[in-house]
């Protein structure tokens, strides 16, 4: 059998005996998601239960976290179609956004995820028709890039090389202390909680999207953003209330104390993992919002007690869920 010039290649060689040459395996490494980290550091118990994949996914604020995400993202892809046409002044309009948002909703019921209520339903086109309102005409064409895929090997992790994955919102070119450059956004579907250990943490969460985003692309974020869309389930908002934002401009001293406690989290979680024990916060420390939706909370040490949220259990219908 004649191969032509090439026929004394091993790949030629061993496909004249029916073979192939195998392909080199990647080197494999422990993973851990931005998510998981942060739910770490909220309460061990809780990841323990996530990174067996029990994550609740159908309470409120998941599913409706899902929909509003896909919604955004279908109406920005539709906004850079439309100025690749050439079509520089087009935003989507109210009943655009009812229908994408109606849409977005059955794509997540196929999912095998629950019906939102009428009243959910209500709050969350509201909330969507309001963002659009205020912000679309300034935010979309300040957009670079949406649901941005981030990852990075830590040689140096405890435990050893660890590859650390998340994806960022939305990158956002942004002019923040007089410095031109991108900054990186994230929806929350919740309202703005008031200060205190789950705020901190979703100021850790984007400490750490910054650093992934600065180690995968090698651009430096000049700060983050966290918009909180529950502040925006009001009627005839003209203004957007200042609780919705939360600016994080860069700090240069930011980036180490991201990593001394991201090596801090996974030290404590070899430590969980070495005695096989998930322990959740004391009860003073529970983060209230994600016990709220948490499969196993009645069985937690942490939580035999009058939960404080039992007299507006109401809030559980509403866009108040944990949202990491």
């Amino acid at each position: 059998m004649v191969f032509g010039k090439n026929s004394d290649t091993p790949a030629s060689l061993l496909a004249a005996q029916g073979m192939h040459l195998g392909m080199k395996q990647q080197e494999e490494h422990r993973r851990r998601s931005v998510t998981d980290l942060v739910t770490f550091l909220l309460c061990p118990r809780y990841a323990r239960q996530f990174s067996q994949e029990h994550y609740p996914a159908q309470t409120p604020a998941t599913v409706l976290g899902h929909i509003l995400h896909r919604t955004i993202k279908h109406l920005y892809d539709r906004y850079h179609l439309e100025l690749e046409a050439g079509n520089n002044s087009w935003l989507p309009d109210e009943e655009m956004i009812r229908e994408e948002c109606q849409m977005a909703e059955n794509a997540v019921r196929a999912q095998g995820l629950p019906r939102l209520s009428l009243q959910q339903q209500t709050q969350l086109q509201r909330i969507l028709t309001t963002f659009h309102a205020l912000e679309a005409s300034t935010f979309y064409p300040r957009i670079q890039a949406a649901e941005v895929s981030v990852e990075w090997i830590w040689k140096e992790a405890p435990g050893g090389p660890l590859l650390l994955e998340g994806k960022v919102d939305v990158v956002v070119e942004e002019h923040l202390d007089l410095a031109s450059g991108i900054a990186l956004w994230d929806y929350k579907t919740t309202r703005r909680p008031d200060p205190g250990k789950e705020m901190q943490y979703y100021q850790w969460q984007m400490d750490l999207y910054a650093l992934l985003y600065q180690r995968t692309y090698g651009v430096k974020p000049q700060g983050t953003v966290l918009y909180f869309m529950g502040e925006l389930n009001h009627a005839h908002l003209i203004h957007r209330p200042e609780s919705a934002v939360l600016r994080l401009p860069a700090d240069p001293q930011r980036e180490q104390r991201t990593l001394d406690l991201l090596r801090w989290a996974l030290e404590q979680e070899l430590i969980c993992r070495a005695n096989s024990q998930w322990n959740p916060p004391s009860p003073e420390q529970v983060p209230e919002r994600l016990c709220r939706h948490c499969l196993i909370r009645w069985s937690c040490p942490s939580v035999h007690f009058s939960f404080p949220w039992q007299n507006t259990m109401q809030q559980n219908q509403e866009l108040n869920g944990v949202d990491l």
